[in-house]
């Protein structure tokens, strides 16, 4: 006898225990989806750099997404790994290779730079817009906001859920970032 994807998610908490928070859907025509605990907030961390790019690219158009904002001298330093330390500190980078750095290898001082750039009133504009409910962000990522100040970035499975699924049926340049998601693989050898 098949399980339905309910029975298949309720199994595996028996097994494992409630200690998480989950969220299955078929992304197909009849879009069955199972969850547990799928409205609970959690610390976003580094999947709230979606809504960064979100809020980065709205009502822009592809061209907008090459033209140069910063080079990478005026990025904030980390202490924390980072692609951009490959790089001359007199390279200019475009607004695109920003949310690139930012989606593929989670860049903090590519993030923390779009976060000032845009602004957080920005990022929960676009909050409110996709009416994520349970979506908190009220820092950026620079050393100085990671750790317990960091964790106040919150969502919930059922919010970040739905904003993949809308991030994959936008078209132009919102479309951009399911590109930057897709082909993760292939831009990293680009950056320089």
């Amino acid at each position: 006898m098949k399980q339905n994807l309910q029975e298949t998610v309720n199994n595996f908490i028996r097994k494992n225990g409630t200690n998480c928070s989950l969220w299955i859907e078929q992304l197909s025509e009849r879009g069955e989806a199972a969850s547990y605990a799928a409205e609970t907030q959690l610390p976003a961390a580094s999947l709230a750099k979606l809504l960064v790019v979100d809020a980065a690219i709205n009502g822009r158009s592809i061209d907008d997404l090459d033209v140069p904002v910063t080079t990478i001298a005026e990025l904030e330093p980390t202490h924390y790994p980072t692609v951009l330390a490959t790089m001359k500190a007199t390279r200019e980078v475009t607004l695109g290779e920003l949310c690139g750095w930012t989606i593929v290898t989670s860049d903090n001082p590519a993030a923390s730079f779009l976060v000032q750039y845009i602004g957080i009133e920005a990022i929960r504009a676009r909050i409110k817009f996709w009416g994520l409910t349970n979506t908190t962000f009220e820092c950026s990522f620079s050393d100085s906001e990671l750790g317990e100040k960091g964790r106040a970035n919150l969502s919930s499975v059922r919010d970040l859920s739905f904003l993949i699924k809308a991030i994959w049926r936008r078209k132009g340049a919102g479309h951009y970032s399911l590109s930057l998601i897709r082909n993760s693989g292939h831009r990293v050898r680009d950056l320089q």
